[in-house]
């Protein structure tokens, strides 16, 4: 039990990470497309 509270908490960063991500990627796109 004492490992999946690490395991959450991992997935809740990776998960933040990946958003970003999307919304980086689709700053640019959009950025790219106007341009």
């Amino acid at each position: 039990m004492i490992v999946e509270i690490p395991s959450i908490g991992e997935t809740k960063y990776m998960y933040y990470a990946y958003g970003t991500g999307i919304l980086l990627l689709s700053t640019f796109i959009l950025f790219f497309i106007n341009r």
